[in-house]
């Protein structure tokens, strides 16, 4: 088996009968399987009886996007694995192009393709990893359009780009090396997931890379069903938060996570004092970046409490 294609379920069958259905429609000329872990939520034999090869494995409670994705990986027989979200359609043989870079490129650990909106505008594929050194730099001493900018999250050339990390919604990874670095880290429930795979895989030396010809329209959001545009968000920030002060914990560890924290709310006080003071434009932008920063401080502090009072 070459490949195996993961879902991972929460109330989003319709979602993944349609993304099945474009897998089907565009992938050829490998041999691939597909894999739904469901959350614990509802019944997915329309899917089954819809799509008889496909398997579908039931977990007791909702473990969350990355260890669900562990379990999935754990029935899986092909030598690489396509983590694809459900609210993902392909564009293209997707799956053979993301396969076929990997084969043919040693040094590359996880690929990624393109992704589009519903609207088909280039969306965010990928980034540098933000919570660095060389990242909170560019926000302090850059204008935001030489960080932020699209041009930085999309590859509009046509050729393969080495980036930070790529996005969770179609990550492909040779299933020995995605064994080697255990996974998904099983404390993070959701979002950052995918930076923090991303950085353990660089760490063993090899490179996260964009294929700019694998095309996938990526619905975001979609799975997200409850509750209003509003909430939705709040939950978002809430939940990315938490995971980013897990993922420092995981690479970082408590002193070197707590030096960079402070050296982001250090720059971004001083920038803020400065911009307020010559009255400048973007002053509460900053300060919103110096007050993110604050916020994921005292999040890292908590959780990291949390942990030694477990032990």
């Amino acid at each position: 088996m070459d490949v195996s294609i993961i879902y991972v379920n929460y109330f989003t069958k319709d979602l993944i009968l349609d993304s099945i259905r474009s897998v089907k429609k565009y992938t050829e000329n490998i041999s691939y399987e597909i894999i739904i872990v469901d959350n614990n939520t509802e019944d997915l034999s329309e899917i089954q009886n819809s799509f008889t090869d496909v398997k579908i494995l039931k977990l007791p409670k909702n473990e969350g996007f990355g260890v669900a994705n562990n379990k999935g990986a754990e029935i899986a027989s092909g030598q690489y694995i396509l983590f694809l979200n459900p609210d993902t359609l392909l564009l293209n043989n997707a799956v053979f192009l993301l396969f076929n870079a990997l084969s043919e490129h040693c040094n590359y650990g996880v690929v990624g393709g393109n992704l589009f909106d519903e609207r088909m505008n280039p969306m965010h594929s990928y980034m540098w990893v933000t919570l660095s050194v060389p990242y909170i730099l560019r926000t302090v001493f850059l204008p935001k359009k030489f960080y932020s900018s699209i041009k930085y999250q999309f590859n509009f050339s046509n050729k393969h780009k080495k980036v930070g990390y790529s996005t969770g919604a179609d990550l492909m990874i040779r299933r020995h090396l995605f064994e080697k670095v255990n996974g998904f880290s099983n404390v993070i429930f959701m979002y950052y997931e995918d930076v923090d795979l991303c950085v353990r895989v660089r760490n063993e030396k090899f490179d996260i890379v964009n294929i700019p010809q694998a095309r996938i329209q990526h619905l975001e959001g979609r799975s997200l069903k409850e509750g209003s545009d509003t909430e939705k968000q709040r939950k978002r920030l809430e939940m990315n938060i938490e995971s980013q002060a897990k993922f420092l914990n995981n690479t970082l560890g408590k002193r070197k996570s707590l030096m960079l924290l402070q050296l982001a709310i250090g720059l971004f006080a001083l920038k803020s004092f400065f911009y307020k003071v010559a009255n400048l434009n973007n002053f509460n932008y900053i300060r919103d970046n110096m007050n993110f920063y604050l916020l994921l401080k005292k999040k890292y502090i908590d959780y990291e409490k949390s942990i030694n009072t477990r032990v």
